[in-house]
């Protein structure tokens, strides 16, 4: 039986990519002399693209891998509860963003403000991350490799794991690069941390399903982002004197 219709797949992805257009336009039009209009539509192209090529693709793969699902198309198992990826996105989240500030705390300050999320994009991240990075990474990336290394067994799945854990993280510095700065400080914090979230997802697509590690990466980024706007107002009222 297929777990995996790539129509289906690549139809939720597209409302990932959707969702990560605001942000992104408002951000590079803040450093570029380019149109918003041309910034999203370069957007949905290149993200579509790689949308379409991660849900074939990875549905292929996925559909030949040892995973432990094996209810519906999106591995949902009645049988582990759904609250089990919020709380585990949620702890994550909580924990990230104590290590970045015990160690990045001076590199976060040279965040400028308008990298950081406005509250009303913070819901369309959330699809972003949860839907479109999910599908990339945990159903393409790790299903990939999972394929790849299927002959070591379960020793394969957490090498499947760790290596598509480096490349999701790796996959931000672009961004990282382009929109913040290229210190080697801030390349550090988008690796480390991005692996720490990335190991936690795999493991959750793994052994419950990509429906898990959608909903616990949403659940991440609403609420790291929600700390992150948080710190936003506070450095403005500092910046302002009040």
């Amino acid at each position: 039986m297929k777990l995996f219709d790539p129509l289906f797949i690549f139809a939720i992805s597209l409302i990932g990519v959707v969702g990560g257009i605001p942000y992104t336009t408002r951000v590079v039009s803040s450093i570029s002399n380019l149109s918003k209009h041309i910034i999203a539509i370069s957007v949905f192209i290149q993200s579509g693209i790689l949308a379409a090529l991660s849900s074939f693709i990875g549905s292929y793969f996925a559909n030949k891998g040892n995973f432990s699902f094996s209810i519906t198309t999106l591995g949902l198992s009645s049988e582990v509860p759904l609250v089990l990826a919020i709380i585990l996105g949620f702890l994550a989240s909580l924990l990230v963003n104590l290590l970045d500030k015990a160690m990045f705390g001076e590199v976060r300050k040279s965040i400028p403000l308008i990298q950081k999320p406005e509250i009303k994009e913070i819901p369309l991240l959330a699809l972003y991350g949860g839907i479109f990075e999910e599908v990339f990474a945990r159903l393409f990336i790790l299903s990939l490799f999972a394929y790849l290394f299927s002959p070591l067994g379960q020793t394969g799945l957490i090498i499947s794991v760790l290596l598509s854990s480096f490349i999701f993280a790796i996959a931000h510095l672009p961004s990282v690069t382009f929109l913040i700065n290229r210190s080697k400080a801030m390349i550090k914090r988008a690796v480390l941390l991005n692996s720490l979230v990335g190991i936690l997802l795999g493991f959750l697509f793994i052994y419950f399903g990509l429906f898990y590690s959608i909903v616990s990466h949403g659940t991440f980024d609403i609420v790291f982002n929600l700390m992150e706007y948080k710190e936003k107002g506070n450095r403005r009222r500092q910046s302002s004197g009040k």
